[in-house]
């Protein structure tokens, strides 16, 4: 989970369900809200440098609890997953792979095009 955490920060986002298998088959959280809620963030805190913003609901699905992590886009930087050194992930194709050099470029570029649109921190 954290590597795709880490990977929708460097790119647009995304969205992950705890509690529903990669086919849509929905499984329920195997632990109480809380708890889930809890585990979620402390991996996030521990394991992501810088820690990205997220948000975490939970919801029912056919009687079952499931939890979404909202990862939101992430600032003008890298996310790597500890440990040292860190390690840069991406999404395509709806999966999660290790960042070759030239996507780390990218992802660069992209932030250094977002930071000069900004000006005295209004975007143009």
């Amino acid at each position: 989970m954290k590597n795709t955490v880490a990977a929708f920060a460097n790119g647009s986002g995304g969205v992950i369900l705890l509690g529903v298998e990669n086919d849509g088959t929905v499984c329920g959280l195997t632990q109480s809200e809380r708890q889930t809620k809890d585990d979620v963030t402390r991996v996030i805190h521990d394991n992501i440098v810088p820690e990205p913003q997220v948000t975490l609901e939970c919801g029912d699905i056919d009687g079952k609890q499931v939890l979404a992590i909202y990862v939101q886009r992430g600032k003008p930087c890298l996310y790597g997953v500890k440990p040292e050194p860190l390690k840069f992930y991406v999404r395509r194709d709806g999966s999660t792979f290790p960042a070759q050099p030239e996507q780390i470029c990218d992802v660069a570029r992209r932030d250094v095009d977002i930071l000069n649109s900004t000006r005295n921190g209004f975007a143009l």
